[in-house]
């Protein structure tokens, strides 16, 4: 299939494809004269990119883990990246609810003094 059945089918565009293969994350499709021919694992590839993208990875951490096989994509360094990704998420979480909480604190201590 060429570059703008791809993308069609997956939702993106012919430009973030080319993007994704200048990164490297996407495979270098075979070649038809001047035109790209993607087959079923190139629209695979795409597919773990979107979700990758969609559990909050960014296109450089997904090229950072290394060569990713489509079919079996939590294989490879993609496991450990999202490890990592779950724990810098989480200790947000806990510094946002410790801001929440030191906002809280300060609004009653406000209510405290202009309620006496």
């Amino acid at each position: 299939m060429y570059i703008g059945e791809l993308a069609r089918r997956t939702g993106t565009t012919p430009k973030a494809l080319r993007h994704y293969e200048s990164l490297g994350i996407l495979p270098a499709p075979r070649r038809r004269g001047r035109y790209r021919d993607y087959s079923e694992e190139h629209h695979h590839y795409v597919e773990f990119i979107q979700s990758a993208k969609a559990l909050g990875l960014t296109l450089n951490e997904i090229r950072a883990a290394g060569p990713v096989d489509p079919q079996a994509p939590y294989s490879t360094g993609v496991a450990a990246l999202l490890q990592r990704k779950r724990q810098a998420l989480h200790d947000d979480i806990q510094r946002r609810q410790q801001a929440l909480n030191a906002i809280d604190q300060c609004l009653n201590d406000w209510q405290r003094c202009t309620d006496a």
